[in-house]
């Protein structure tokens, strides 16, 4: 193909054999999105928010800047061409994703991470409009969304669900580099094609409406994806199953949303409105509850088949007339949905800091009903659109499950070992979601400072298993399985963040509860209480919790009522340790009634002397971090090592009869 001076042209994207190359690219340069707007999220919460203490409405304005300024694409688009544009935001976004690999600095991290969500949002709508096939992109840009769904998530959770950047190390740099290779690649092997001008089918009415409102529906299917479908700790945690099976269930539901999604596009179908809101209240139904096991495992399947249908029937119904004026509207209409994104994400997220109006379980259910408002949208300009997506672009998808096959084989299947009684080794460590004291999340400095202590028994606080504004990562399995030691998890503020046990030893009677003034607080605590067979006739049983924070009057008050639920559910006759967080000094009433009870303070019984400071451990100033004893029992060899690979020191003793 020639243009008029005799050149060769490269084949548009998505045009004849360049559509599964085109496909691809577009999955790559979504993956690299996603995981710049995962980045940003964490770096605003974390780094801004809890870090550098900056207010909540400071750093959400800060976000709604950075997202606004995706309605600027138009004019960026039309300032490089048509030729550069995507050339130059695609592959920007690549070389972005390098550099944000190997920064070390996390105030250039954080911008970092705050151009390449700028340049995805400039991106978002030359993928939903110039990857084309018979100048219809639409379907093609749906299904390489599906697959940088695989994608992501596969790369993620092969480095145990921590992002590649914070995985550091070899391996993951060489994924990255890999990746965005392969993306200049395919840049290479396609370029974006020009819309082109078509008239009206005969018979068929001009559109009565701007096509670019359904693009609305980006924003809220990443709500739904990064919070529920995409989220394999979060699935671990509900299913109740080994993370290769939740990984492997997601990346399956990915395999069939992305085959469903080429099949629709291929045949060119156009879906009757009663389907779409069929599919819609299915969509809805998936996410109106955290379903639990068998029943979480068909929400995932039901929910992300729901997707894939709805995308490709928005993406599929735009008439040819309309398509070559409606450039500046996908732009505006996508921007849109990203700041629906950005809003939905603040409103779940900032329920564990302030008391909000719209209550926090009806954020996935409202994302749902945006994507199934935006696909009813488009079935009023419904016109029937043929994409020949290409069949081999469910491969990458197919590949994909090679990852949780490979988990299964190598995956640390953890046996208990059988113990002779006292001593025994016992630990608190609060690992601040897997932050250190700077706000870098580095999960290997954390099992270091556990291992270190080689203790039997670890009580585990702020553990985090899903959460996005701390990046999705399943902090309790990874050390689980880094330290090769069995879990319990006790659920507090939500289904995926609270305590936790680690222990060597078999763990019985397991009760998780929650404290009884939970109504009066933000964010919900709770109380793990749990029996330790030593081995030998004896066993120990261990109390984990973590107290409501705070230092003014009114937060202390709030934590004698916990102290008293905690001592209620002890059983006095059992040998017993009490670890936790208890975010109180020694001197506060509520600590001063545990001592009354009958508990030894280790560190008053076997401490170094001194203040026994525990946080914050950059600027040590309270000693808030406890291991409590029954008086039957004797401590020794008391340590607090020191580290900064949390905000808060750990705290370790050994216990004797």
């Amino acid at each position: 193909m020639s243009d008029r001076g005799g050149r060769r042209r490269r084949p548009a994207l998505g045009g004849g054999q360049s559509s599964l190359a085109a496909t691809l690219l577009g999955a790559l340069t979504f993956a690299f999105g996603l995981q710049f707007v995962r980045l940003l999220v964490v770096g605003l919460s974390v780094n801004l928010v809890q870090i550098n203490e900056l207010s909540s409405v400071l750093v959400g304005g800060l976000g709604l800047i950075v997202f606004g300024i995706g309605f600027l694409a138009p004019a960026v688009h039309r300032a490089l061409g048509r030729r550069a544009a995507a050339p130059v935001v695609f592959g920007g976004l690549g070389l972005l994703r390098i550099a944000e690999q190997f920064t070390a600095s996390l105030s250039v991290d954080l911008a970092l991470s705050i151009a390449g969500t700028v340049l995805f949002l400039w991106s978002l709508p030359l993928l939903l409009r110039s990857l084309q096939a018979d100048g219809h992109g639409g379907p093609h840009a749906a299904v390489a969304l599906l697959l940088a769904l695989s994608i992501d998530t596969s790369v993620k959770t092969a480095f145990g669900t921590v992002e590649l950047s914070w995985a550091g190390g070899a391996a993951a740099h060489a994924v990255t580099v890999v990746l965005v290779a392969a993306q200049w690649v395919l840049l290479t092997m396609a370029a974006p094609a020009r819309p082109q001008r078509a008239g009206r089918p005969a018979g068929r009415p001009a559109a009565r409406t701007s096509w670019g409102a359904p693009y609305l529906i980006v924003g809220p299917v990443l709500v739904l994806e990064f919070l529920t479908f995409q989220n394999v700790a979060m699935q671990t945690v509900l299913t109740g199953w080994q993370q290769p099976a939740a990984l492997a269930l997601i990346l399956a539901a990915n395999l069939a949303a992305v085959a469903a999604a080429a099949a629709l596009a291929r045949s060119g179908r156009t879906l009757h409105g009663g389907v779409r809101a069929l599919l819609g209240a299915v969509l809805i139904a998936s996410v109106a509850a955290e379903w639990t096991g068998a029943a979480a495992a068909i929400a995932v399947l039901a929910g992300q088949a729901a997707i894939a249908v709805l995308l490709v029937s928005v993406a599929g119904s735009a008439p040819a007339s309309d398509r070559r004026r409606s450039g500046g509207a996908v732009s505006a209409w996508t921007t849109a949905g990203m700041l629906a994104l950005l809003a939905l994400l603040f409103i779940y997220y900032a329920h564990y800091d302030i008391a909000l109006p719209l209550p926090q379980a009806a954020v996935r259910p409202l994302a749902a009903v945006l994507v199934a408002l935006a696909a009813l949208r488009a079935a009023m300009n419904s016109s029937p659109v043929r994409a020949a997506v290409a069949r081999s672009a469910a491969l990458p998808a197919l590949l994909a499950l090679a990852v949780p096959a490979a988990q299964a084989v190598f995956w640390n299947r953890i046996e208990p070992a059988a113990g002779s009684g006292f001593p025994v080794r016992v630990m608190t460590y609060n690992i601040h979601q897997g932050f250190d004291a700077r706000g870098r999340h580095g999960m290997e400095a954390l099992a270091q400072v556990i291992e270190a202590e080689d203790p039997d028994i670890v009580a585990l606080q702020e553990i985090t298993r899903g959460w996005l504004i701390n990046g999705s990562v399943d902090t309790l399995v990874w050390l689980s399985q880094r330290l090769g030691m069995d879990y319990v998890f006790g659920p507090a503020g939500d289904s995926v963040w609270g305590n936790a046990v680690l222990s060597r030893f078999p763990i019985r009677a397991v009760r998780n509860r929650l404290m009884p003034n939970n109504d009066q607080i933000v964010m919900n605590r709770g109380f793990l209480t749990l029996e330790v067979d030593l081995g030998g006739g004896e066993s120990l049983e261990v109390l984990a919790t973590h107290f409501h924070n705070g230092e003014e009057e009114e937060d202390a008050g709030h934590r004698m009522p916990q102290a008293l639920a905690v001592l209620e559910a002890i059983d006095s006759t059992r040998t017993v340790v009490l670890l936790g967080d208890l975010n109180a000094s020694p001197d506060h009433p509520e600590m001063l009634e545990i001592a009354g009870a009958g508990f030894v303070d280790a560190f008053a019984a076997a401490g170094p002397g001194g203040d026994g400071f525990t946080w914050p451990a950059d600027e040590l100033e309270q000693r808030i971090d406890y291991v409590w004893t029954s008086p039957d029992l004797t401590v020794t060899d008391f340590s607090m090592p020191v580290s900064t690979a949390s905000d808060h020191l750990a705290v370790a003793v050994t216990v004797d009869r």
